[in-house]
């Protein structure tokens, strides 16, 4: 019996080490907006796409909290803003609200993936990180 409490909280220890152990110093990395971003494709839903060149529509997402959007095309990018500076908040449940607007975002290999509704087929914007 003595042999099993032990074996029992052997275990115990090792699994709380695994857990405690695993370090997320990446996640900031990965998940951080800060930067230049580069529009490369909005999705209308429907099969209404518009593909951009590099830097007619960029976004600096800047450490205080703002965002600074630059349109050099003549496409409205509702709901997204359009021009101008706007604020913009990261929330724990991986959206960031800009100017008021809640989007879901995916940061994965450079590339930045706003939807906004997305369960409902909303649109999408897809942006590439600027070099």
């Amino acid at each position: 019996m003595a042999d099993m409490k032990k074996i029992y909280v052997f275990m115990m220890t090792l699994m709380v080490t695994a857990i405690v152990g695993c370090s997320n110093d990446n996640l900031d990395v990965k998940t951080s907006l800060t930067g230049e971003w580069e529009l490369r494709l909005y999705d209308k839903s429907w099969g209404e796409t518009t593909e951009f060149n590099p830097y007619e529509v960029s976004c600096l997402f800047y450490d205080g909290g703002t965002i600074e959007m630059k349109n050099n095309s003549d496409i409205d990018l509702s709901p997204l803003v359009n021009k101008g500076k706007y604020s913009y908040q990261v929330n724990a449940d991986h959206t960031v609200t800009i100017n008021g607007t809640a989007f879901d975002y995916f940061i994965e290999d450079n590339t930045l993936r706003l939807y906004k509704d997305r369960a409902a087929d909303g649109p999408m914007y897809v942006f590439s990180k600027a070099k």
